[in-house]
């Protein structure tokens, strides 16, 4: 192994949200690679496991690595970022400012990830996603392709987000639901159930899609909600407080 860095003697002793202690040492390159050269300060780990001596990973300015996560490949951790649990961040990466990274979440190949957004439980973000501002993603949640997330928008359960979708403001899309296409889901609007959202369509208002509906190239706003086995479709614009329920 061709050792890339070693830990230095400043250290920092933090605490997690469940009052874990963890001992945290700032590193030193013992090389140059990439845009490091030998001599320069990294950020913090807590200890080798926790970023790979191979390729050009990296952690940077006082961001923070530790438990059991991961930082290998050539990904990068920037800023006050924090990496912990048993997180895993590859590929080509890019974390910074104050974002967490934890529980089983996985973001890789060239998902970016910044401001304060927040990455946990078993949540998968890869491509080349961007997931910023007040975002969380957690539990089961995916998001995938060239997808981008931000506001304060939830994605949870097993919601999967693909294809260009954008998911921004208070929107919440949890359990089966999935957005793709060029699908917009903005303002205070809900997606769940096991709804689909497909195409060129927006859901936004305080609209809500749930149980089996699919919506494609067409539009849900205001306070309408679409359900049951709904199918809308054709550029379809429904709104105002309109109930759309389907039996089949």
């Amino acid at each position: 192994m061709n050792r890339k860095y070693e830990l230095t003697e400043e250290s920092v002793v933090i605490y997690d949200e469940k009052r874990n202690e963890y001992t945290l040492y700032r590193i030193r390159a013992v090389r140059d690679f990439s845009n490091v050269k030998v001599g320069e300060l990294g950020g913090f780990i807590e200890k080798e496991e926790n970023l790979s001596h191979d390729d050009f990973a990296w952690v940077y300015d006082n961001a923070r690595v530790y438990g059991n996560a991961r930082v290998y490949e050539d990904a990068e951790i920037y800023d006050c970022a924090s990496v912990y649990e048993n997180a895993v961040v590859s590929g080509r990466a890019w974390i910074c400012d104050n974002v967490k990274i934890c529980g089983n979440a996985e973001v890789t190949e060239f998902a970016k990830v910044y401001d304060n957004a927040h990455v946990y439980g078993n949540a998968k973000v890869s491509d080349v996603t961007e997931i910023y501002d007040n975002v969380h993603i957690y539990d089961n949640a995916e998001v995938i392709d060239v997808a981008k997330i931000y506001g304060n928008a939830r994605i949870y359960k097993n919601a999967k987000i693909f294809g260009c979708a954008v998911i921004s403001d208070n929107a919440e899309i949890y359990e089966e639901a999935c957005i793709s296409d060029n699908a917009k889901i903005y303002e205070n609007a809900k997606v769940f159930g096991n709804a689909q959202i497909f195409g060129d369509s927006e859901v936004y208002g305080n609209a809500r899609v749930y149980k089996n509906a699919n919506v494609i190239d067409s539009s849900v706003f205001d306070n309408a909600h679409v359900h049951g086995d709904a199918l809308i479709y054709g550029g379809d614009e429904i709104n105002g407080c309109t109930d759309i329920y389907c039996n089949d």
